[in-house]
């Protein structure tokens, strides 16, 4: 029964005692998981994920038979049941994509179990060291929920080949018995508060994917990860970490490495030149010196290597041996001023006519102090060629939480997988200019949101492509992210799922009661996110985009309030020396567009930057861009009721 269109709750299906195999999967079924189930003595299958059942999971200790258990991707709520020790033929257990909490139970007699998923979830506690019976295990998913405390010993787990701790509050080192886990392929550790030194890793020879970005590692990379010669992939980046970068010329495989914003010294290795996989290597913002080598500066002229070094002030560039200017990401000319100081900053200054003056020069302050953003360049998705490019080049950081390899992920869907990844179009999340946009779930279980064109759309063609072909080739932590699309029946967009919606529901829309007013300190951090996604886009592109449409409902934010910038379809790269159309009418949201742009067509940053700062001016009063004034019955700007505002209170 899956992949259809079903509805309503589960019936009861106690009669059904000879039933081995039951899949309700991919539908759209409510209510929650019927006890009657437990009756089913006989069954070994069991797939209720990819629907919306709620309320707790119900005790299925009398299904001694079942092998496979799938509850993910639904609304499911509570703790994980103790329960399921019984279950000893247990060999697939998913209950990822839920909103369970508690502590994970000891599942210790399940010890034919080969996969377990419950990433996330709200889980909390620490992670169990009952683990270690589960001898057959091959894929243990724990992300994103928010277990605390060290790692456990895994060391009994010797067939383990995935394993995936990332982006909880984890805390001390990395166990040295990892050694142990020869089979391991895959290890994500990144986005946790893990400390101490990195051990000695170099009997994992199988392993191809390493990440221990964002977390607090300090001491040196180890020279013995050069024996891990089926490397593909090396995440160290946002550490602590100090001393030279060690030869890790034996990686033949390596196609991405990844070790900014660390404490790094010394020289670049000559020897990275030479590694013939290698598609993106990222050492900015570390205190590397020397010259660079020229191998690494010709090779990243070619439009297959990604190389990015700024944020190093002793390094040197081999060609032009110029080192009190050393290269950035984009060259400008000297004397030139960032844009974020003379742009974005004076949109905060100007909201400080308002009561938050010390707020939001505290918010210049950061954007000031704060590291210049790291940097991550991409190529074009092969699907892509229908489209026609503007030709820029862009760097911004690596996203956290997910690593990027230098090949995008921008996939190229089916319709048919559209239908499936959403069941049916079931689950509506909200209603734009391109149409509407559904919550999704990908194949390998991640939740996105999906954007679906509809025959009334005000978005054509021109920019269903141009959204792809912006978001195909820029990527920073306060961009929104683009997975893919299609362009079949109709044209889609996939994109990461943003948990809490936009902006302007949390000030005006369902998110705006009494209850969950915007605490300050996240206001200023989603002023401080905008601002750096906006600079990015401002100053790490060449030729600069333009936005044209920033506003509270293309803001959006995640599960922990961080911002990002979406909506791309009516952005443009701003034309270099004169070359490219300009533009020949107006394009953006009434309240937020400059009157300035509306009488010259003049396109520059300030379209932007004038928009940044109507939406500063609604983050901090909680009025709309347009009102209805209380007094005059009369609809008036936010920037005339500051302006008269000021009026009042300095004359």
């Amino acid at each position: 029964m899956n992949g259809n269109n079903l509805k309503g709750e589960i019936p009861d299906l106690s009669a059904l005692e000879l039933l081995e195999t039951l899949d309700f999967s991919h539908n759209n079924l409510s209510g929650s998981i019927p006890s009657s189930l437990a009756t089913l003595k006989n069954l070994k299958a069991l797939h209720m994920n990819q629907n919306n059942l709620i309320a707790e999971i119900p005790d299925l200790s009398a299904l001694e038979l079942l092998e496979t258990l799938d509850f993910s991707h639904n609304s499911l709520s509570g703790s994980i049941p103790n329960t399921f020790a019984p279950l000893k033929n247990l060999k697939v257990l998913y209950m990822n994509g839920n909103n369970l909490i508690g502590e994970i139970p000891d599942l210790s007699t399940l010890e034919l179990l080969e996969t377990l998923d419950f990433s996330h979830n709200s889980l909390s506690g620490s992670i169990p060291n009952t683990f270690a019976p589960l001898k057959n295990l091959k894929v243990l998913y724990m992300n994103e929920n928010n277990l605390i405390g060290e790692i456990p010993d895994l060391s009994t787990l010797e067939l383990l080949e995935t394993l995936d701790f990332s982006h909880n509050s984890l805390s001390g080192p990395i166990p040295n018995t990892f050694a142990s886990l020869k089979n391991l392929k895959v290890l994500y550790m990144n986005g946790n508060n893990i400390n101490g030194e990195i051990p000695d890793l170099n009997a994992l020879e199988l392993l191809e994917t390493l990440d221990f970005s964002h977390n607090n590692l300090s001491g040196s990379i180890p020279s013995s990860l050069s024996a891990v010669k089926n490397l593909k992939v090396l995440y160290m980046n946002e550490n602590n970490l100090k001393g030279e970068i060690p030869d890790l010329s034996a990686l033949e495989l390596l196609e991405t490495l990844d070790l900014s914003d660390n404490h790094l010294s010394g020289p670049i290795p000559s020897s990275l030149a030479t590694f013939k996989n290698l598609k993106a290597l990222y050492l900015q913002n570390n205190n590397l010196s020397g010259t660079i080598p020229t191998a690494l500066l010709q090779r990243r002229q070619t439009s297959s290597f990604t190389f990015e070094f700024s944020g190093n002030p002793s390094l040197c560039d081999s060609i032009s041996s110029d080192c009190s200017h050393p290269p950035t990401p984009v060259q400008r000319p000297r004397g030139s001023k960032s844009k974020l100081s003379t742009g974005i900053t004076v949109g905060i200054s100007v909201a400080g006519i308002l009561l938050l003056g010390v707020a939001i020069g505290f918010v210049t302050y950061f954007i000031y102090k704060k590291k210049k953003s790291s940097v991550h360049n991409g190529a074009i998705h092969e699907g892509l060629s229908q489209v026609e490019l503007a030709g820029s080049e862009c760097s911004g950081t690596v996203i956290m939480g997910e690593p990027i390899p230098a090949e995008l992920h921008v996939r190229r869907f089916s319709y048919k997988e559209v239908e499936v990844a959403t069941n049916n179009f079931t689950t509506i999340l909200g209603q734009g200019g391109f149409g509407p946009v559904y919550k999704g779930w990908l194949d390998d279980g991640r939740v996105v949101a999906i954007k679906v064109s509809s025959n009334i759309s005000l978005q054509g063609s021109k920019e269903f492509l141009n959204e792809i072909d912006l978001l195909s080739r820029v990527h920073h932590k306060c961009l929104v992210r683009l997975l893919g699309y299609c362009n079949e029946e109709k044209q889609v967009l996939v994109y990461e799922f943003m948990s809490e919606g936009s902006l302007f529901e949390h000030l005006h829309g369902p998110h705006s009661n009494d209850n969950s007013v915007l605490p300050w300190v996240t206001r200023l951090r989603i002023i401080l996110d905008a601002a750096h996604g906006l600079s990015y886009l401002h100053e790490g592109c060449s030729p600069q985009i333009i936005h044209r449409d920033i506003k509270s409902s293309n803001i959006l934010l995640n599960d922990q309030m961080e911002a990002k910038i979406s909506d791309f379809g009516i952005s443009r790269n701003q034309p270099i020396n004169g070359t490219g159309a300009p533009p020949t009418a107006v394009m953006g949201t009434l309240g937020y567009v400059d009157p300035a742009y509306i009488k010259s067509l003049n396109m520059t940053e300030r379209i932007d930057v004038y928009s940044f700062g109507v939406l500063l001016f609604e983050i901090v009063s909680g009025r709309r861009p347009i009102f209805e004034s209380l007094s005059s019955k009369q609809s008036i700007s936010i920037i005339d009721w500051v302006t008269f505002s000021f009026y009042l209170i300095f004359w």
